[in-house]
């Protein structure tokens, strides 16, 4: 008889861990480009493969310790060439951003995106775990964007600007940050 993930100490237990990474993640959003902070927090990956191998004795083959020699790699590359300028964001700099042509076409570009996914969720969602993983990447970009607002409002506030709190927009944004952050861990749960 199979055992749901959700009661399964272990796997509570791990979930709890993220939380604290992500958590982490977000105070980061706040004090560095989204363009580093994201790429470093793909760093956990190759943190759990090993963990996956060490405690959970999964295997570890040649083409996994490659694909996070990549991942580290990659995550140097982008660190080295990563922009020192940080700009904060208020929750007015943020209106007009989001509500700037590029941003606006983008964010349409990734909704018809994610709604294409979920058309062919009968054809391949069961068989091919790419078809997760991509929904679940897709939601992710929502996610930072979420968090990097987010985050950046409060890191304005801790620099003299207005709390955030008294904004609609970070009442938005933590909602849009709850949603998808719950999305990605079922996404990402359906495509183990």
């Amino acid at each position: 008889r199979r055992v749901a993930y959700t009661r399964m100490p272990l796997w509570w237990a791990g979930f709890l861990m993220t939380i604290l990474g992500e958590l982490g993640n977000f105070a980061a959003y706040g004090f560095a480009e989204a363009s580093l902070v994201t790429p470093l927090g793909a760093v956990s990956v190759v943190a759990n493969a090993f963990i996956a191998a060490i405690v959970l004795r999964e295997g570890l083959r040649a083409l996994d310790v490659c694909g996070c020699l990549l991942v580290v790699a990659g995550s140097v590359i982008i660190a080295m060439t990563a922009s020192m300028h940080q700009e904060y964001l208020d929750p007015a700099l943020f209106m007009e951003y989001a509500s700037a042509p590029p941003f606006l076409a983008y964010f349409a570009a990734l909704l018809l995106a994610i709604a294409i996914v979920f058309a062919f969720r009968e054809r391949y969602g069961r068989r091919h775990v790419t078809y997760y993983v991509t929904l679940c990447s897709l939601i992710g970009s929502v996610t930072v964007m979420a968090a990097k607002g987010l985050s950046s409002f409060f890191n304005s506030w801790a620099y003299g600007g207005s709390l955030p709190l008294v904004h609609p927009m970070a009442y938005a944004l933590a909602a849009v940050l709850g949603v998808t952050a719950v999305l990605q861990v079922k996404f990402l749960n359906l495509a183990m």
